[in-house]
């Protein structure tokens, strides 16, 4: 999901089906909102059953001049619209593409070799262009007339695209990595955060993981590391989410299991809990503060936006219940997972925190914040669900849900 200053948004998914008075025949949809929430188009890509795995997108990014840009995954042919992006037919490739204010498809461009090739994160610049993330597994991955080897097994890629879709230069840090986020920063860089195993390498930055842990990196416009840090612990760590700040800084949201270090800064679950977390990087790579939600079960952050006043908005979803500061929420059944928005301020605490759902699996997995702090959400629920005071009924499967909340955490 991405925002505009108008108050509309574009959501990417994957699937089929009526958004309001309009349809997508998948497998892949792109599709606007308006700022009062109603659709006011809607675009597909790629071809076979909406269910399907070979067209995957997984992040999108606005442009200043209306447009949007998506990244993901294909497999063989993906037409869209007029356009046809061809890549290697047994295995995934990266794409990166760009739709208008109306909704058509203006540009395509892929990058892949022989085996797995990935892009899961995209943050516009304002030269047009963007930073890209992903992972490869090739020995010979094609960003344009770059070559790139996989060192190991999933290899984390950080890429640099120009306003017409070229790939301008790549960056591949040594080791066993994949990022699940990118920001581009106010001078130029961005910050990509991810996963890793074994000692990953940001040219002369090494982090070393104790089991599965979080890498949190800063590569600045000509594609040269400024430093790398991680989050640590002794169970598998994730972080799933970066915004930039103002001053340069970051706040990134993930899970944790147990424990989890942030330098000399240390956060707990009860045993056998994951937990979601928030924490600040400063512009130099330190850590700030870090806080977490506490959850009776499974907590997971998926998205983060942060504010001018160095605040941010997390989604995710929780189950059976979890804290967030002096906000509860629980869910309506014992064995129901249920979706979340809460609000932590520039210190770190918890400002408020709401809920939704039904009796089945619901989750907020995308999100932007505007300036004037209400937030757009967009997931996914299951059967009945309640989200404030608007109930929604859904289809036969999952159901696509976006909603708003104001400043004060209210849908």
């Amino acid at each position: 999901m991405t925002t505009f200053d108008d108050g509309s948004a574009v959501i990417a998914g994957r699937g089929s089906g009526s958004f309001g008075s309009l349809s997508a025949a998948g497998p892949l949809f792109v599709g606007k909102v308006e700022a009062d929430g109603t659709w006011a188009w809607v675009s597909s890509a790629g071809t076979g059953p909406a269910t399907g795995t070979d067209f995957q997108p997984y992040a999108v990014s606005a442009l200043q001049d209306g447009g949007t840009l998506v990244a993901g995954s294909f497999r063989g042919t993906m037409p869209l619209g007029s356009l046809e992006l061809a890549g290697v037919t047994t295995r995934p490739d990266a794409f990166v593409a760009k739709i208008d204010a109306d909704g058509t498809w203006v540009w395509a461009t892929g990058a892949g070799g022989t085996d797995d090739e990935v892009a899961t994160a995209v943050s516009a610049t304002a030269d047009g262009g963007a930073f890209v993330a992903g992972w490869l597994d090739s020995d010979d991955a094609a960003f344009g007339g770059t070559l790139v080897d996989s060192s190991g097994a999933y290899d984390t890629f950080v890429a640099k695209i120009d306003a017409s879709g070229a790939w301008s230069w790549v960056e591949t840090p040594s080791g066993d990595g994949k990022p699940e986020s990118i920001a581009a920063l106010p001078d130029g860089g961005a910050i990509v955060v991810g996963l890793f195993t074994g000692t990953m390498t940001f040219g002369g930055h090494a982090v070393s993981a104790n089991s599965v842990d979080a890498f949190v990196a800063k590569i600045d416009a000509t594609g040269t590391w400024a430093w790398a840090t991680k989050v640590s612990g002794p169970n598998n760590l994730n972080a799933t989410g970066v915004g930039a700040l103002p001053d340069g800084g970051a706040v990134v949201t993930g899970v944790l299991r147990d424990t989890a270090s942030f330098g000399s800064l240390t956060l707990s679950s009860a045993a056998g809990v994951t937990d979601a977390f928030a924490a600040k990087v400063a512009a130099d790579g330190t850590w700030v503060w870090a806080t977490a939600a506490d959850g009776l079960n499974t907590t997971w952050a998926n998205d983060v936006s942060t504010l001018d006043d160095g605040s941010a908005i997390v989604g995710g979803h929780f189950a059976e219940g979890a804290s967030f500061g002096g906000a509860a929420l629980v869910t309506s059944g014992p064995d129901d997972e249920e979706a979340f928005i809460a609000k932590v301020d520039a210190s770190g605490s918890w400002v408020w925190a709401v809920g939704g759902g039904g009796s089945d699996f619901d989750a907020m997995n995308a999100l932007a914040a505007w300036s004037d702090g209400s937030t757009v959400a967009a997931g996914v629920f299951n059967g009945p669900a309640t989200f404030g005071s608007t109930d929604l009924t859904g289809g036969s499967g999952a159901t696509v849900v976006v909603a708003k909340i104001d400043a004060d955490g209210g849908w």
